[in-house]
């Protein structure tokens, strides 16, 4: 087996199958240091089995898909301090195993489960993109007039508070400082949106309630000057409501 495995090129290594019959091997070891003498032979094959069973973990970290060539890599390269190239035809798991990298065994895993959570945190942020791409604004006539408002706002307030519970969880994370300068623009713009729904629907209520008073003809008589202030605000939100009409 071990004349099979080391001539294996790196990508058609089965780590999981190395790794199941490394585990029995090393049930057998311990078998035979308890029921025989001390040998050469018994030693010598603890050491061969434990060469195996100590690389796959480091094979498995190899070869996770998430490792990104201009960090991860350079982080494990630079720890090995050697060159080499996974993905080359004559890189075999005997080329692996004469790096001598099982001393840095723990470091490269944990340079792995990195990469696996970073990936993990950019597919939450490339969620919450999606989510808003999807999410649209209703903006239709009012019943009482021709005038476009905001309506239906429950789907865009339900979408900001997932988005803003999701990305906080995203900054919460220790894997998230390559994600971070992202992350955190992601939170200021969805508190910005946040923040201009609630002074959107503050202004359409007021322009709401002041439409019914200003447009009483006794009213505009009484209050001439608040009649024009208010017919210049109405101008400006009617000529705003239907460019996003227009968007939607």
């Amino acid at each position: 087996m071990m004349e099979k495995w080391i001539k294996s090129s790196f990508g058609s290594i089965d780590a999981e199958d190395i790794q199941k019959k490394a585990d029995k091997y090393s049930k057998i070891c311990l078998r035979l240091e308890k029921n025989l003498d001390p040998n050469p032979i018994q030693v010598l094959l603890k050491e061969k089995v434990d060469k195996f069973k100590d690389a796959m973990p480091i094979v498995q970290a190899f070869r996770n898909k998430n490792l990104r060539e201009d960090t991860h890599w350079v982080q494990i390269k630079k720890l090995v301090d050697k060159e080499f190239d996974i993905t080359q035809e004559d890189f075999t798991l005997k080329s692996l195993l004469d790096l001598d990298v099982n001393q840095f065994r723990d470091e490269i895993t944990a340079i792995s489960l990195q990469a696996t959570q970073e990936s993990n945190l950019q597919d939450q942020i490339d969620q919450l993109y999606e989510l808003w791409q999807k999410t649209h604004f209703v903006v239709e006539p009012d019943e009482k007039s021709d005038v476009f408002i905001l309506k239906e706002l429950d789907d865009i307030y339900t979408a900001l508070d997932e988005s803003l519970a999701q990305i906080n969880t995203i900054l919460a994370s220790r894997f998230v400082k390559p994600l971070r300068a992202k992350a955190e623009q992601w939170q200021k713009d969805i508190l910005m949106l946040s923040d201009m729904i609630d002074a959107w629907m503050t202004c359409q209520q007021s322009w709401r309630y002041l439409e019914n008073i200003f447009k009483a003809p006794d009213i505009q008589r009484q209050l001439q000057h608040e009649t024009q202030q208010f017919m210049s605000v109405d101008k400006f939100f009617k000529g705003l409501m239907a460019k996003a009409h227009k968007q939607t």
